[in-house]
């Protein structure tokens, strides 16, 4: 299915990757501890991840998404 393009900034992109970590991890009753200690990063990284602040690196996506038990699109969506 092909949708309309719509512009976003690396910003609003890390804002709704952000959103979609938090939204799966709480989904799956995962505590930040745990899923950071499963990343090998500190809670720290981790918060500022969800809250947008930071980005992550294209290779760690597919990890956290298999962590997650997801789909690594469905964090961007």
């Amino acid at each position: 299915m092909i949708t309309m393009f719509q512009e976003i900034t690396n910003e609003e992109l890390m804002v709704i990757f952000g959103n979609n970590v938090k939204k799966y991890r709480k989904k799956r009753k995962i505590t930040q501890q745990e899923l950071a200690d499963k990343l090998n990063i500190s809670t720290v990284f981790l918060s500022r991840l969800e809250n947008g602040k930071y980005g992550f690196k294209f290779k760690n996506i597919a990890l956290l998404a298999n962590i997650l038990k997801i789909d690594p699109y469905l964090l961007f969506k």
